[in-house]
């Protein structure tokens, strides 16, 4: 019965040591990792404080284009007459590759 239990203490102290030293093969591993990481970086790479963002460019002023009744074509005409704005802008649109906005802004100011 002594040598069993000699035998059962040995396998739980070698099975300890080994955990210990995967333990330790792990820490040293991660902690190699850190080390090559840039100062200030996350395991995902993500930087800690990336400081300042730079400002962005300043917007562009706003054009409004401005065409006459005469430059609408007939088509336009007749369909913001009968109601149909969605269609007479969305056909200005195509026919002069203008803005959503300015389109919009030309049917609702033309002569009914």
């Amino acid at each position: 019965m002594g040598n069993m239990m000699m035998v059962v203490v040995l396998v739980i102290a070698i099975a300890a040591l080994i955990l210990a030293f995967a333990a330790i093969v792990v820490a040293l591993t991660a902690r190699g990792r850190r080390d090559n990481r840039p100062a200030g970086t996350l395991p995902s790479g993500a930087v800690l404080n990336p400081g300042p963002t730079p400002a962005a460019p300043p917007a562009s002023p706003v054009q409004r284009v401005s065409l006459d009744t005469a430059d609408v074509s007939d088509e336009v005409l007749r369909l913001a007459r009968s109601g149909q704005k969605i269609h007479a802008i969305k056909l200005l649109r195509e026919q002069t590759s203008i803005g959503l906005a300015d389109a919009k802004r030309i049917v609702e100011n033309l002569p009914l």
